[in-house]
């Protein structure tokens, strides 16, 4: 089987399963757009089976299985970030995301298949983004009220609201 795929941007266990013919070139195209500490996605190609006899067998599931996995799980939309994409002092030990290469829209090439959709491949650095820019809203605003969905006990001190201290209103039909 004759592909172009650059098999040295892809993890030594990535690689392994491709030549052991374990995924195919669909799988190992999907994984060699991610960084090479990301592609413990991996995993999410295979789904465990146990037959009758106690045996654990691994099932290869379908690429979309992966393209749906990958887009849940690390590939962050930044249309609805909170935060300004174009400050780079956010967080000082990254970039804003005008030139940041983790970016889906700064390689069309590789992403054209998300189309205009622009987005950020590296959760720990968005995260650390919105938990940057959550610190600074509190400190401009600290009469802001912060809540929580996740119901019980806060840590001790915390001014947050848990989900069973405050009723949401929605308009039903606005």
């Amino acid at each position: 089987m004759t592909t172009h795929l650059k098999l040295t941007e892809l993890s030594e266990p990535v690689v392994d399963a491709f030549y052991a013919e374990e995924i195919g070139v669909g799988h190992a195209l999907l994984l060699a757009k991610l960084q090479s500490e990301q592609q413990q996605a991996l995993a999410a190609c295979f789904r465990e089976d146990w037959s009758g006899a106690g045996k654990q067998r691994l099932i290869l599931l379908p690429v979309r299985n992966l393209q749906y996995w990958i887009d849940n799980n690390i590939l962050l939309v930044l249309k609805g970030a909170p935060f300004d994409k174009k400050d780079g002092k956010l967080v000082p030990a990254a970039e804003s995301y005008i030139d940041c290469p983790k970016r889906t829209g700064h390689n069309k090439l590789l992403f054209s298949d998300l189309g205009k959709q622009d987005a950020c491949t590296d959760p720990t650095c968005y995260q650390a983004k919105v938990e940057m820019h959550v610190a600074k809203t509190i400190a401009a605003k600290p009469q802001l009220v912060q809540i929580s969905t996740v119901c019980g006990q806060q840590k001790e001190g915390s001014t947050t609201l848990p989900r069973n201290k405050y009723t949401a209103i929605r308009a039903e039909k606005p």
